[in-house]
């Protein structure tokens, strides 16, 4: 295998439950190796290497030097795994990528990334609140000690996570970034997967109504409406809707 093809994984990231699922869902029947996957099309083995957020608490040289040496007995496994197949290329979704960014871009030289963005008022009301149980302090965010504050912290996770993400696409990543709005991908599938298959540089292949038909729109789009969202800040519905409207490219 060529070393540029080695060190140029897709990935793909994003706050839990943004619909990174449904793009790994794509990739894969686009023809790439993404790992051994859960329900949830989530690497497990980047999971079992990388859920430790303690690393980024400790002050230490040794962390770092951790990470790098996870990261290169991953992409050994992985490969080794991709060299097994007639794939056309590999990668791996897990949400928690976004936290790597910074380490990810230093080892894979040639990484794409694509970030996957769900309305923030949706995602405070959803049940997955892994991401900020785990990573919350990642973040600066106070533990929430009732049901409110919960769904306020859940959106200043998703707020924290997005600006720091779309910051290191733009600057870092550029070109090498695809940004993709969930309510976009369910709302106009063949637009979006369209820009999927640009973005990875492909000759399309794979029909793009089978593609499309991958996509389900689920009945939870919009289920903010049902709650009560004056117990957001002003600001941070401001941020909601700068974030939105940064991810769609105005």
């Amino acid at each position: 295998m060529n070393s540029n093809k080695r060190n140029s994984p897709i990935v793909i990231g994003g706050v839990g439950g943004s619909g990174t699922r449904v793009v790994a869902e794509i990739l894969k029947a686009l023809g790439y190796y993404l790992g051994p996957l859960n329900k949830a099309n989530d690497n497990r083995k980047f999971a079992s290497y990388f859920r430790q957020p303690d690393w980024f608490f400790a002050k230490s040289q040794n962390n770092k030097q951790a990470i790098y040496s996870r990261l290169q007995r991953f992409e050994d496994e992985m490969v080794n795994q991709l060299e097994k197949t007639d794939k056309i290329g590999w990668g791996w979704k897990n949400p928690i990528t976004h936290i790597y960014l910074p380490f990810l871009m230093n080892h894979f030289p040639n990484l794409r990334y694509i970030h996957v963005i769900r309305n923030g008022l949706d995602m405070a009301y959803s049940g997955n609140k892994e991401q900020l149980k785990r990573w919350g302090a990642f973040y600066q965010i106070p533990k929430p000690t009732n049901k409110t504050e919960l769904v306020q912290s859940s959106l200043d996770y998703w707020i924290k996570a997005n600006k720091r993400a779309l910051n290191l696409c733009q600057d870092k990543l550029k070109k090498r970034a695809l940004i993709i709005r969930f309510e976009s991908l369910c709302n106009q599938p063949e637009e979006e997967i369209n820009k999927i298959i640009s973005f990875l540089k492909l000759s399309q292949t794979t029909p793009i109504d089978h593609l499309a038909s991958i996509v389900r729109k689920p009945s939870s789009i919009n289920r903010y409406k049902e709650h009560d969202i004056s117990i957001f800040t002003t600001k941070q519905l401001k941020d909601v809707a700068n974030i939105l409207t940064e991810a769609r490219g105005e």
